[in-house]
């Protein structure tokens, strides 16, 4: 649910491709952290889960690394509007889940 929310409110800040792509990356990281420790200390974490949350991690590196590179070649209107169909994707994809 943050991820729409977090794009929309640093995608109105008009920043940079490699500025908006490090706020994203490093709110998420953030939030992954506290989570992370909060779920720890209230015993949330089995080694199954922890097991599968590194596992996780595989796929989210490389897609990172695929993202980066994907922006480097396009122009800022290009990048803004790839931000804006995945931000209204992602809108419609909530408003159909919450109506269904």
């Amino acid at each position: 649910m943050s991820g729409p929310l977090l794009s929309t409110y640093l995608h109105a800040f008009r920043l940079d491709k490699e500025t908006y792509v490090l706020s994203v990356s490093t709110v998420f990281l953030v939030f992954s952290v506290v989570q992370t420790a909060a779920f720890t200390i209230l015993g949330l974490y089995t080694e199954s889960r922890l097991g599968e949350s590194l596992l996780a991690l595989v796929p989210i590196m490389i897609m990172l690394e695929m993202g980066a590179r994907l922006t480097q070649g396009l122009s800022r209107r290009a990048f803004d509007l790839m931000i804006l169909v995945v931000l209204i994707a992602s809108g419609a994809r909530l408003v159909y889940g919450a109506l269904t």
